[in-house]
C-alpha cells in the first residue's frame, strides 16, 4: 500500500467526484468525506470510488420526504446527497429522528453526521441493518458493524442522550498520512482524468516542450 496525506486524499477525491458528474459543491463534500473517513481508519476513497462507479446519477438524483422517510425519486439515494440534506436540516434533527430509505454506501454519510453533532453540540446515533454508530461532538466516532456495506434499506439518525461513560471516547485526531489501496486510487485517477482539458494543437504549440525546434 502507498501512503497519502489527508490533503492529497481530499483533493484527489474531489476531482474524481467532479469527473463523475457531481457539481463542484457536492464534489467538495465528497472530498471532505473521504478525507475524514480515511482519518478514522475507514477506506473512504475506496468507498467513494465504488459509489461513483455504481451510481450513474451520483449527487444528481433528487430525494423527497414521503411519510417521514426520505426517498430517492429514482433508484438509490446518493450518500453525499443524504449527508447534505441532513446538514441542511440539522435543526429538525434536534427535534425528531430522520429516516432515509435505500441509501448507497451509507458509511459515506458519517462525516456529515459528525459535522451535525458538532453543530448541535449533541451526540448523534445512526443505525442501519447490522450497523450502529455514535458520533459525539469533537470526539472519535464509535461504531459496531460493517462500514463497507453497499446499501442500507433504512437509515435512522437521531440525537442520543449523553452518558458519563461515553465521555471516555478519544478526542478526534488526524494522522499525517494514511495507507490506501492502490486499486482504489487508480479507479479515482480514471474519474479525475475526466476533469482535465484535452490538449489541442494550439496549446501543444504554445506550451513548453511543444516539439518545435528552437535552434537558430
Amino acid at each position: 500500500m502507498t501512503t497519502y496525506s489527508l490533503g492529497e486524499i481530499e483533493s484527489h477525491c474531489k476531482k474524481a467526484a467532479r469527473g463523475a458528474g457531481m457539481a463542484w459543491g457536492m464534489a467538495e463534500e465528497a472530498g471532505k468525506t473521504a478525507r475524514w473517513l480515511a482519518a478514522q481508519g475507514i477506506d473512504g476513497p475506496a468507498l467513494l470510488a465504488q459509489c461513483l462507479q455504481s451510481l450513474p446519477t451520483t449527487g444528481r438524483n433528487p430525494i423527497d420526504c414521503i411519510n417521514g422517510v426520505w426517498t430517492a425519486r429514482d433508484g438509490l439515494i446518493c450518500p453525499i446527497t443524504a449527508g447534505t440534506v441532513i446538514a441542511d436540516r440539522v435543526a429538525d434533527l434536534a427535534k425528531a429522528p430522520m429516516k432515509m430509505a435505500d441509501v448507497a454506501y451509507p458509511a459515506l454519510m458519517l462525516f456529515a453526521l459528525q459535522a451535525s453533532a458538532d453543530w448541535l453540540k449533541t451526540p448523534l446515533r445512526v443505525t442501519w441493518a447490522g450497523f450502529q454508530a455514535r458520533l459525539a461532538p469533537r470526539h472519535a466516532p464509535v461504531w459496531n458493524g460493517h462500514t463497507r456495506a453497499p446499501h442500507a434499506a433504512l437509515i435512522t439518525c437521531q440525537t442520543d442522550v449523553a452518558r458519563p461513560e461515553d465521555d471516555l471516547t478519544e478526542p478526534l485526531w488526524f494522522p499525517q498520512r494514511v495507507p490506501l489501496n492502490a486499486d482504489s486510487w487508480e479507479a479515482l485517477d480514471l474519474l479525475a482524468a475526466r476533469t482535465y482539458v484535452p490538449a489541442s494543437a494550439a496549446s501543444r504549440a504554445a506550451g513548453a516542450g511543444s516539439g518545435l525546434s528552437d535552434n537558430d
